[in-house]
């Protein structure tokens, strides 16, 4: 484990129990222990960092963005904030406790294309307040998605892949 971490919020212990394959602390706020654990063992094992963005309130530009895809006519199994936000994926198998902060999400590398597509297709109706975001997202995810759809066969793809996401502030 990196220096830089040792105790860190009580991450080393909680990030040794994640290892275990549990998440068993009842101590108060153990979740943003946690939630910082899991963030250093998807950065360290499966990950390229890249900044997406820094919000003042990401609840409110992912939910309005969210309104003006669906009223532009983006079905809702591709609308970001229900990824952003979704929590760790249901294979991390034991239950983080719900206080916890960062934010955590993940989106399914198999629908990444299909959502950057239908933003594409929609982005001249999108308010122009929303549209640098928009765009942004758009090129994150497409890049992401390029690879995985290119990489099929390769030793690191996954029919799984998932994208994640941390909103941290």
């Amino acid at each position: 484990m990196p220096r830089a971490w040792t105790g860190a919020c009580r991450c080393t212990t909680r990030l040794e129990e994640l290892i275990d394959g549990r998440a068993d602390s009842t101590a108060e706020y153990a979740g943003s222990a946690y939630y910082a654990a899991l963030q250093i063992v998807i950065a360290h094992n499966a990950s390229d960092a890249d900044t997406l963005g820094s919000y003042r309130s990401p609840v409110t530009l992912f939910s309005a963005l969210d309104d003006a895809l669906s009223a532009a006519g983006v079905p809702a199994d591709l609308l970001a904030f229900q990824y952003i936000y979704s929590s760790p994926p249901s294979e991390i198998g034991f239950r983080i406790p719900p206080e916890g902060s960062p934010e955590i999400g993940c989106w399914p590398l198999a629908i990444a294309g299909q959502a950057v597509d239908a933003y594409r297709a929609v982005l001249d109706r999108i308010d122009l307040d929303l549209r640098y975001d928009l765009e942004e997202l758009i090129k994150a995810r497409d890049s992401w998605s390029s690879d995985w759809n290119e990489g099929r066969g390769a030793w690191w793809w996954a029919e799984d892949g998932s994208l994640f996401f941390s909103i941290v502030g």
